[in-house]
């Protein structure tokens, strides 16, 4: 992320929340980065990829517990078991069949995050997760 003062956030009238430079800014200049929050795989993407990297590989390594992980190495089964710790325990218990779409599954992943790390990140100085636009009253 660039330094603190170089944006804000501001919310504009009917166009609704954006950021603007606050002073001149060179052609390619890099104001603002913002990790994922979390993430995960699609339905069908899920066993072709690394569920910690993405990567496409042949070979992948299940999860030793629910065998619905899979893993390009260790060190990625490490990077991802904060996360996927909080569904291994459920999938073994529905089995095999039981595959959660990717929605129900980054829910899941986004109050689990919320809740064991309720400190804010440098990005969220801007925009909390919170404060993400809601779509609710559109799909009812």
């Amino acid at each position: 992320m660039g330094p603190p003062d170089s944006i804000e956030r501001f919310l504009s009238p009917g166009k609704g929340r954006g950021m603007r430079a606050l002073r001149d800014v060179k052609l390619g200049e890099l104001l603002f980065t913002c990790p994922a929050y979390t993430c995960v795989l699609t339905v069908n993407e899920r066993g072709n990829q690394c569920d910690s990297c993405f990567s496409r590989k042949e070979g992948l390594s299940k999860c030793g517990k629910c065998k619905q992980a899979f893993y390009c190495d260790v060190d990625c089964q490490k990077g991802d078991w904060p996360m996927h710790k909080l569904e291994c325990s459920s999938m073994c218990t529905y089995g095999q069949n039981w595959n959660p779409s990717e929605t129900v599954r980054l829910t899941a992943r986004i109050l689990a995050k919320q809740k064991s790390h309720p400190e804010r990140t440098p990005s969220e100085r801007y925009l909390t997760v919170q404060e993400f636009e809601s779509r609710k009253t559109a799909v009812l």
